[in-house]
This record gives structure tokens, C-alpha cells and sequence, in this order.
């Protein structure tokens, strides 16, 4: 055997080897499946059909791997946005609504969300690999509007926007759980209203604003006009009761000093009636010359030619 033919035959069987352990090699890594962390591999066609066992995280050895397709589905937190100005597609950009006052608007929303750790791979057979475009977004979408559409639009851009958020992420975690989605969260980025019907929308709100003040002052002009004749009428009660009392009063003084002016006439013994008047004159004449506090200051004394004046006070003339 010449050299040349040794050459070629140790050449032949390198390259022989070479194959079989490229062939080995291929075989091993076509048995070998990489899943990354937060994920879950799903077989989804193989000689046995496929399978609802999901494949866990890291390097994984199995003989089905040779003949199977696998597919690597994440199933950690993730998001999905509804938010941009495209209205054409349904599956990109903001929610379009019309509400129960056919109004449009528009609704800037994300949902936040993670698959069933435990069930990725019946969600996979079940709905495709492509389940955010099969579930997600018609869903959000159905959902969003349908809740949406039993509100006004003033109502939505306003005082009832909670409302409306809280419902809309109610109905979407109730629906999405049935296909293994746990929702973490729907929060509503922005409500917007085209701008052509947002001045009209505004005008209509600031007229019934007018309508409630000119209501709000006619009330208080009600209140005033009422209270000005409760007013009246209660000045002209306590007038009339401050008149009968004053006059009740007087009555009740003249009865007392009636009264008193009997008993003294009585005590003076008066015999003649005729001089009861005079008697009584005389001793209130009396009581008031001897009063400390009397203001008498000069009695005219009758007599016979000219009256005698006399000072009571003590002051000299």
C-alpha cells in the first residue's frame, strides 16, 4: 500500500469521525431545550401530539425533544397598551366608545398581567401562541366599551371616571381569569373627547351652571324677602305685646294706688265724705314736706289778705 493511499484512508476515516461526532453532537442538542427564566416551554406538535406539561426554567434533556416543536412562552408580569392615536386598526392604539349620550371618546388603557404559572401550556393549545391578539385585546376592548357606553361622556371625563376604571377592570379580570390570565391591573391613562365636541361639551356644562346659580339666587332672594317679613311681623308682635304690657301695667298701678288711697282715707277717719278728698290732699301734703328726698322747696300758706311763702329747703332767699 503506498503512502498516498494510507494518507487518504486515515484522511477518510478523520472526516468520517468528524461526522458521526458532529452527528452525536446534533443529536444531544436537538434533545436539549434552553428555557429562560420567566418563561415555560410548551410542546406543541410531536410523534405523540402535543402536550400539556409545560417545560420549566434552564437546560432540559428529553428524546421527545428531537421529533417535538417546542415553543418558549412567557408567563411572568408583562403589559399590553391600549394607547395611541391609530383608530383605524382595532388592535392598535386608544378604545374607541360611543356613550350613552352618542358621544365618542376615546380611552388611553393598559393591562398589566401575568399567565397561570401552572397552566401557560392550556393556554398555548388552547388559544395559540399568539393568545394576546386571539384574547387580550378583543376582550379589553368589548369590555372597555361596553361599560363605557352606560355612562355619559361628561360623566366618564368626570366625576364618575373612578367608577367607570373600577368596573372596567372588574369585568376584565373576571373574563381573562377563565383563559389563565391573571390580571394585575387596568389603569386608565386618558380619557379623551374629539376636539370639535369638546367646546360644545363645555358650553353645555357652564349653561347649566348658569341655570344652578340663577336657581341658587332666586332661592336666596326668596330667603330674604321671607325673613325681611318674618322680621316685620315679629317687630310688630313684640310692639303690640310691649303696648298691652305697658298699658296693663298702668292699669295695675292706678288699681294699687286706688287701693291705697282708700286705705288711708279709711285710717284718717274721715267722717264727712265730703272732706275725704281734702283729708287725704293734706296728708300727702304732709308726707311730702317730711320726705328727706322731696323736691318741695317753697309752700304757699293760705291766709287771710296776702299768701305767706315759706322755704322748706333750708336755702336762704
Amino acid at each position: 500500500m503506498t503512502s498516498e493511499r494510507r494518507i487518504g484512508r486515515v484522511i477518510g476515516t478523520g472526516l468520517g469521525l468528524v461526522l458521526i461526532i458532529f452527528a452525536v453532537l446534533g443529536i444531544v442538542l436537538d434533545m436539549l431545550e434552553v428555557i429562560p427564566a420567566g418563561h415555560k416551554g410548551v410542546i406543541i406538535t410531536s410523534p405523540g401530539g402535543p402536550s400539556d406539561i409545560e417545560i420549566n426554567e434552564g437546560y432540559q434533556f428529553d428524546t421527545r425533544y428531537i421529533w417535538a416543536d417546542v415553543v418558549v412562552v412567557e408567563y411572568r408580569t408583562q403589559t399590553v397598551h391600549f394607547i395611541g392615536q391609530d383608530y383605524a386598526d382595532d388592535e392598535k392604539g386608544s378604545v374607541q366608545i360611543i356613550t350613552n349620550d352618542s358621544m365618542p371618546i376615546f380611552l388611553d388603557l393598559s393591562v398589566i398581567y401575568h399567565i397561570q404559572e401552572d397552566r401557560v401550556a392550556d393556554l398555548v393549545l388552547e388559544n395559540g401562541v399568539d393568545y394576546q391578539h386571539r384574547i387580550i385585546y378583543p376582550y379589553v376592548r368589548s369590555i372597555a366599551r361596553d361599560v363605557a357606553s352606560r355612562y355619559q361622556a361628561l360623566d366618564i371625563i368626570g366625576e364618575k371616571r373612578s367608577a367607570v376604571e373600577t368596573t372596567i377592570q372588574q369585568n376584565i379580570i373576571t373574563k381573562l381569569a377563565e383563559k389563565y390570565i391573571i390580571v394585575e391591573g387596568v389603569p386608565m391613562r386618558d380619557v379623551r373627547i374629539p376636539a370639535n365636541l369638546e367646546s360644545a361639551i363645555i358650553n353645555k356644562k357652564v349653561a347649566e351652571q348658569n341655570v344652578l346659580t340663577e336657581q341658587y339666587n332666586l332661592i336666596a332672594r326668596q330667603y330674604i324677602a321671607n325673613q325681611t317679613i318674618v322680621n316685620a311681623q315679629a317687630n310688630a308682635t313684640a310692639y303690640i305685646i310691649e303696648q298691652t304690657g305697658f298699658a296693663n301695667g298702668t292699669v295695675v298701678r292706678a288699681v294699687g294706688q286706688a287701693q291705697a288711697m282708700e286705705r288711708i282715707i279709711a285710717a284718717l277717719n274721715s267722717t264727712d265724705l265730703s272732706n275725704r278728698t281734702k283729708d287725704y290732699l293734706t296728708w300727702a301734703y304732709i308726707q311730702a314736706l317730711t320726705d328727706p328726698n322731696t323736691k318741695v322747696k317753697f309752700v304757699v300758706v293760705p291766709a287771710s289778705g296776702a299768701p305767706i311763702i315759706l322755704d322748706v329747703s333750708g336755702e336762704q332767699r
